[in-house]
């Protein structure tokens, strides 16, 4: 396994439409639709192969005056959440692009329903 950060379109929205959710708002033109609301989309993926495993698209806002952002996931990321080490690398690699990006705060609200591991 290894985090890719360039992914391409296609290849993104493929994973994003064979995810068992297929959250829209993790689609490549949704974080391209934010971009023209001042929003910076970041895509990461954990690949192993040809195949995405695990990916986020985060949206970047920058905070006037202190030099800090803040990421937004929305109904993301995708990930299978019963599999401890693929959230888990998934999280880590989130950790370090905030650092990254001086990132004070991650809202995710991932699609997963009540029960779902």
């Amino acid at each position: 396994m290894k985090l890719c950060e360039d992914i391409d379109r296609q290849r993104w929205d493929e994973f994003i439409a064979n995810s068992p959710h297929s959250p829209i708002l993790q689609t490549y033109g949704w974080g391209e639709v934010k971009k023209q609301q001042g929003w910076t989309p970041i895509r990461l993926a954990i690949v192993e192969g040809n195949n995405i495993l695990a990916g986020v698209q985060l949206l970047k806002r920058n905070l006037p005056y202190v030099g800090r952002s803040i990421f937004y996931a929305p109904r993301g990321p995708v990930v299978d959440f019963g599999s401890e080490d693929l959230l888990d690398t998934l999280l880590r690699a989130i950790e370090a692009e905030a650092k990254k990006h001086k990132a004070i705060l991650l809202k995710i609200d991932p699609e997963i329903e009540e029960g779902e591991k």
